[in-house]
């Protein structure tokens, strides 16, 4: 858990070593999770802080199904869909004579408006005031909701945590179990996002641990 995740989408890795601030998104068997942060385009699929933390459920998923799947970024989190689509309008209006990437620069980075644009298949020289409401409403709806596609991890090497273990349910309170053996760590099935939680859980169980084994002696 804590890793960057793959995708087969050729089209991102124009974006590589672009972070954008966005929300990151996932369904999973009819449960949403989502997280606001950083996300880092790279030539392998996605990195940063939100992707990370995301991860491991996509992970645990591909496990049992055999597929990961899909993420969704929103560009424009910090607007709802009619905020969004009120704000493009309006700049769309006031450059009107503009092609659409230089309308909206300064909305979103103009990498991303032409990633949007060549998977709308919409002429990248097209004039904002050329836009019918179809296409705005199309615009809006790729920038909110941008699908990327995810086809594996980069592996134990480059996570943060593991997933999974002795569960703490079966542990008493010195996390020890029936046979007087203790557990402490990433043994245990225990992890938590970015943020030094992993790290806590590290020292505290371990803490833990020491005291009820030196209680014992």
């Amino acid at each position: 858990a804590l890793v960057p995740l793959t995708s087969p989408d050729k089209d991102i890795r124009k974006l590589s070593g672009i972070s954008v601030s966005c929300r990151l998104s996932t369904s999973i068997e009819n449960k949403s999770y989502s997280e606001e942060g950083t996300l880092l385009f790279t030539d392998y699929g996605i990195s940063g802080i939100c992707v990370m933390i995301l991860s491991g459920h996509l992970i645990s998923y591909a496990r049992e199904k055999g597929r990961y799947p899909d993420v969704y970024v929103d560009f424009l989190s910090k607007f709802s869909r009619e905020e969004a689509e009120r704000e493009i309008r309006t700049r769309l209006k006031s450059f009107s004579m503009r092609n659409l990437t230089d309308a909206l620069s300064g909305l979103l980075r103009n990498n991303v408006i032409d990633l949007v644009i060549k998977r709308l298949a919409i002429a990248k020289d097209v004039k904002a005031e050329e836009l019918n409401d179809d296409h705005v409403r199309r615009l809006v709806s790729e920038l909110k909701t941008l699908k990327i596609r995810i086809n594996g991890n980069t592996g134990f090497d480059n996570s943060q945590v593991t997933r999974g273990g002795i569960r703490l349910s079966d542990l008493d309170d010195d996390l020890c179990f029936g046979d007087k053996v203790y557990y402490c760590g990433e043994i245990v099935n225990v992890d938590g996002p970015c943020g030094g939680y992993n790290l806590q859980w590290a020292w505290s169980s371990a803490v833990t641990v020491a005291r009820a084994i030196g209680g014992s002696i």
